[in-house]
């Protein structure tokens, strides 16, 4: 090991105030449409309770405790879908299993749901998560050759033309292999080939460290 220090400031600002409402807007929507296509098939016949199950089991895709079933209810009964459908978002497993299957397809040739988890799909559980614009940002830990930025940026591509794309990394080590830059670079590290990079996050080692060790 040849270094070692903390990295302070971590968590920065993404995006601007409007960047923010934009995302807002799209999981909105993105609410709306799930909350009105569980809806539809029973909004005739189906009681309260019966349709915030339905809800509830579209988004998460496991069945609700009975509190977060009356609350829903209580939502549905009173006209506000989108309120319960948020209530459903809240469950771990609209992000663990929903939003997973969701964009595990962009990251794979064979565009299967049934590949491991990878940085790119996590990233974008935590965009949606914490309402980061995906028009605006793509964040990663160590930035190093590009090669993954591009192969995000490809996938971003393939679904749409984003109106502007910036990066946002951790800690840039050099040697890069294609022309790409971060515009936000929380550190960065002059290394060799012969070194790595050990990111250490405090949710996950109980520490928020950067360490330099060679190979």
């Amino acid at each position: 090991m040849r270094n070692d220090w903390i990295v302070t400031d971590r968590r920065r600002a993404y995006g601007s105030r409007g960047a923010r409402s934009s995302a807002r807007l799209r999981r909105w929507v993105f609410t709306v449409c799930v909350a009105l296509a569980a809806l539809q098939p029973l909004s005739v016949y189906a009681d309260a309770r019966t349709q915030a199950r339905r809800i509830h089991d579209r988004i998460a895709g496991v069945p609700p405790s009975a509190a977060v079933l009356d609350d829903m209810a209580s939502d549905v009964g009173a006209g506000r879908s989108v309120d319960a459908a948020y209530t459903a978002m809240a469950n771990r497993s609209f992000y663990d299993v929903t939003l997973k299957n969701f964009a595990m397809p962009w990251t794979n040739r064979d565009q299967t749901v049934f590949a491991p988890l990878n940085d790119y799909v996590a990233t974008v559980i935590g965009m949606v998560r914490d309402d980061v614009a995906f028009n605006t940002l793509l964040s990663d830990d160590i930035l190093y050759t590009g090669r993954t930025t591009r192969a995000a940026m490809d996938a971003l591509f393939r679904h749409g033309r984003p109106k502007q794309v910036q990066l946002c990394v951790l800690i840039d080590r050099g040697h890069r292999e294609l022309p790409i830059e971060a515009g936000f670079v929380g550190r960065k590290v002059q290394t060799t080939q012969q070194e790595r990079i050990e990111l250490l996050l405090r949710e996950v080692d109980d520490s928020e460290k950067v360490l330099l060790v060679e190979k």
